[in-house]
């Protein structure tokens, strides 16, 4: 981001900014530079909460993005931590099935099962309601249950969910 401290903006002129240095962190880390697109999404993160604009997509987008980033680099409690600790990320996208998604994978990565599980079953209610595929969590919600030894339920869990399952 360019160097803004001591300028003001409005609400608008600070979405515009953050979007600008979205774009350009988007670029940067699809060019294969993480730990330089981890710098510029902290940085958009803190312009976005110092300019008081974190219900917005510019702020939403680079914490998910940088727990992307954290996932991809195997960094799973710091993606968990990023995800939990922005307080204004949750009921934001508390209603979206990537977050739930993410979350599943995360827990699931750490061995947290019982979260991997609550995660999953929140992304199929949410797909479900959008008319998602859901092999990405009902798949990995029927292995753990398999693992678990509950059969029964992973039974359950994919037929329940079939339509919704696609290659």
């Amino acid at each position: 981001m360019p160097e803004l401290k001591g300028t003001t903006f409005t609400a608008e002129e600070s979405r515009g900014v953050a979007l600008e240095a979205l774009a350009k962190a988007e670029a940067i880390s699809l060019s294969g530079e993480p730990d330089r697109a981890q710098g510029e999404y902290e940085d958009i993160i803190r312009f976005c909460e110092d300019n008081r604009i974190t219900a917005t997509h510019p702020y939403l987008k680079a914490v998910f993005n940088l727990a992307g980033l954290f996932v991809s680099g195997g960094r799973l409690e710091e993606a968990r931590d990023l995800l939990h600790g922005k307080g204004k990320i949750e009921p934001v996208l508390g209603e979206q099935f990537e977050l739930h998604e993410t979350l599943g994978k995360i827990e699931q990565g750490l061995g947290n099962m019982e979260a991997a599980k609550s995660s999953y079953r929140k992304a199929i209610d949410l797909g479900k309601q959008k008319g998602r595929s859901l092999s990405s969590v009902v798949l990995p919600l029927c292995d753990i249950l398999s693992q678990e030894e509950e059969f029964e339920e992973a039974y359950l869990a994919l037929r329940n969910n079939l339509p919704y399952i696609s290659e």
